[in-house]
Parts: C-alpha cells; structure tokens; sequence
C-alpha cells in the first residue's frame, strides 16, 4: 500500500527534499485519522479523472 493509505498510482504533492540532482528525501508526516481519510478522499476523486483521459 503506498503513502498514508493511498492505493492507485496518483500524482499528489507531498514535501520533499531536492537536491542538485534532484529528490533526496520525502518527509514523513503523521497526519491525524481525518486528514488521512480526506487525502485518501482527494486521490481517489485524483484517480478517477486520471483513469479517464487518453492522452
């Protein structure tokens, strides 16, 4: 399962560390029960527009 509950492949902003050459670090959060429940809500809403487009 990946990141605070979320299933699907989504792109989704999440603080990080960058570098010169790019991502060195994601920093984990400890979100309370509802704000995992409404970004797991937020991906979801996310995945079902993205499963839709045919680019």
């Amino acid at each position: 399962m990946g990141m605070h509950g979320v299933k699907d492949e989504v792109f989704l902003s999440i603080p990080c560390v960058l570098g010169n050459s790019g991502l060195t670090d994601v920093i984990h959060m400890t979100l309370k029960p509802e704000e995992e429940t409404q970004l797991v809500k937020s991906a979801e809403t996310l995945w079902g527009v993205q499963k839709e487009l045919t680019l």
